[in-house]
C-alpha cells in the first residue's frame, strides 16, 4: 500500500516541487514507523509463543513470559525512561529480544541485521527529515549507503533512481519485505 502511495504522489503532474518532496519525506517517517512495528510484532510474538517457524512448528515462548498480554506488560514495566522502544534500530531490538529471551533470536538477528536491510540509510534518512539540523544532515551524508546516490541534496534521496530504475523509496521497500521476509520464517 506505501509503495502504491509513493507511486502515485511521484506520478501526481498537478504537484508542485515543495509538495512532492514533502509528501515523500513524510512517507519515508510512515516506512520506518511500519518497520519499527513490524520488528516489535516480531519480537512480542517470538516471546509469547505465538511465532510459528518456516517449517509450521511453534516457536515456545519465554519460559517466564507465556503469552501477548504478558510480554506487553513486561516491556511497559521495563521500557526506558517512559517512553518505547525503538524498535526500528536494530540493535536496540535485538537487545530486548535477548532480554525478552526469545528462543528464535539467532535466526531473528540474522535476519534483521542483514547487509541487505536498508535500516540504517533509512534511519539517518529520517532523522535528518524531522530533525533537519547541520548534525542530522552530516551524519546522513556520512551514511555509507546514502553517500552512494552522490547527491548533495538530501532531501530528494527517496525518488532518486538505483540500478534497475526502481527509486530508493522502492528499494527501501523491497529489501524491508524481503528481510520481513526472511525474520518471519525463522
Amino acid at each position: 500500500m506505501l509503495g502504491q502511495d509513493f507511486r502515485r504522489v511521484v506520478s501526481d503532474q498537478e504537484l508542485n516541487t515543495r509538495t512532492l518532496e514533502h509528501s515523500v519525506q513524510m512517507m519515508s517517517v510512515v516506512l520506518q514507523d511500519c518497520w519499527a512495528q513490524f520488528v516489535r510484532g516480531l519480537i512480542v510474538s517470538s516471546a509469547s509463543g505465538r511465532a510459528v517457524s518456516s517449517n509450521g512448528s511453534s516457536i515456545v515462548g519465554s519460559h517466564t513470559l507465556g503469552n501477548v498480554i504478558k510480554v506487553e506488560q513486561w516491556l511497559v514495566l521495563n521500557r526506558p525512561q517512559n517512553r518505547d522502544v525503538d524498535w526500528h534500530v536494530t540493535a536496540i531490538s535485538l537487545h530486548w529480544a535477548t532480554r525478552l529471551k526469545i528462543p528464535n533470536k539467532s535466526d531473528v538477528a540474522s535476519a534483521l541485521g542483514s547487509t541487505n536491510s536498508p535500516e540504517s540509510e533509512l534511519r539517518a534518512y529520517r532523522n535528518f527529515i524531522v530533525h533537519r539540523c547541520k548534525d542530522t544532515a552530516l551524519r546522513a551524508q556520512q551514511n555509507v549507503s546514502l553517500s552512494s546516490y552522490g547527491h548533495s541534496n538530501l532531501q530528494e534521496v527517496p525518488m532518486l533512481h538505483v540500478t534497475g530504475g526502481a527509486r530508493v523509496f522502492e528499494d527501501w521497500l523491497r529489501r524491508f519485505q524481503l528481510v520481513a521476509t526472511v525474520a518471519s520464517k525463522t
